[in-house]
């Protein structure tokens, strides 16, 4: 299980191997002209999600090959949260969110909305920096591997019953999963479902974090794989040294794309954490987007607190 919890300090990871996948292809799956990964350039916004207005009430069923056709934006029956047939409702851009989640008194259901439309668009290879996105400026081929993650790793939300005293956030687990075919024969998905559990997350909510957006992105990047710390080691981040925290590629991605986005915070993200984020599955990394970072590999004072 990996577990976002409190932190002191700044983040990131060592180089990974690249993916041999052109920049012409990545634009042309996105829509855009083949120029696109140009970073002086502003990438034109497609597909903008509907999160930003409140889920609706059950009822709207989603069809049948939802995840197949990427539609989202309505609702399936599972047995995901409670082991109890129940709906639960797909985010246009493919997380399956419980329907407690909508309920929580932590934050509002348009709160929790927007979190899932920022955290998307931090991802997309599609959305400039301008327009809330990170990715399509520094790594826009990893971007698309994450929004595609979305909808085949099979990401539910889920928000349980939570202890105060818990000092995680959110965490990360997996859990079977089966489907039922017309005949009435149940096989077991190979992949299972990727629960993202919402569990003392008002400890992730406060001034100088990331948010509920921080928090999907953080737990969306473990469901997707990009891990290169041990489940027990990145669960222990605050107790790593700083300029080994720096090399945690989950926390280093979230620091760039919800600090380094903005010239007058990338103090608050190491340069480390930018190189991490720029060379991952990355066909022509971006080394010089890594210019005005932090460079302190020291422990920070309060101020950047990661969770």
């Amino acid at each position: 299980m990996r577990t976002r919890a409190i932190v002191l300090a700044a983040a990131l990871l060592c180089p990974a191997a690249a993916r041999a996948e052109s920049g012409g292809q990545l634009c042309q799956e996105a829509g855009l002209s083949g120029d696109c990964l140009d970073v002086k350039r502003k990438l034109a916004q497609t597909g903008r999600p509907s999160g930003k207005e409140p889920a609706p009430e059950p009822g709207a069923a989603c069809p049948q090959d939802w995840r197949k056709s990427r539609r989202g934006g309505c609702w399936i029956e599972t047995k995901t949260y409670s082991g109890n047939a129940e709906q639960a409702f797909v985010h246009p851009k493919g997380w399956v969110v419980d329907q407690r989640c909508l309920r929580d008194k932590r934050f509002s259901r348009s709160d929790l909305m927007n979190g899932l439309d920022k955290a998307w668009r931090k991802m997309s290879p599609a959305v400039s920096v301008g327009q809330g996105g990170c990715l399509s400026h520094f790594n826009p081929w990893w971007g698309k591997e994450l929004v595609d993650a979305v909808w085949e790793k099979n990401m539910h939300l889920a928000c349980p019953e939570f202890d105060p005293g818990d000092s995680s956030c959110a965490d990360r687990g997996t859990r079977d999963a089966y489907v039922v075919d017309d005949k009435g024969f149940t096989t077991r998905l190979a992949d299972g479902i990727n629960l993202l559990s919402l569990r003392n997350v008002g400890r992730c909510l406060g001034p100088g974090g990331t948010g509920l957006a921080g928090v999907v992105f953080h737990e969306s990047l473990h469901a997707a794989g990009a891990d290169n710390f041990s489940t027990q080691k990145h669960n222990k981040a605050w107790d790593l040294e700083q300029y080994v925290f720096v090399r945690n590629r989950v926390y280093a991605a979230e620091a760039v794309c919800f600090f380094g986005t903005d010239p007058g915070r990338r103090q608050l993200a190491n340069i480390l954490q930018c190189r991490a984020t720029v060379e991952y599955h990355a066909d022509d990394p971006r080394q010089h987007l890594c210019e005005g970072f932090g460079t302190s590999f020291t422990d920070l004072p309060a101020g950047f607190i990661k969770h």
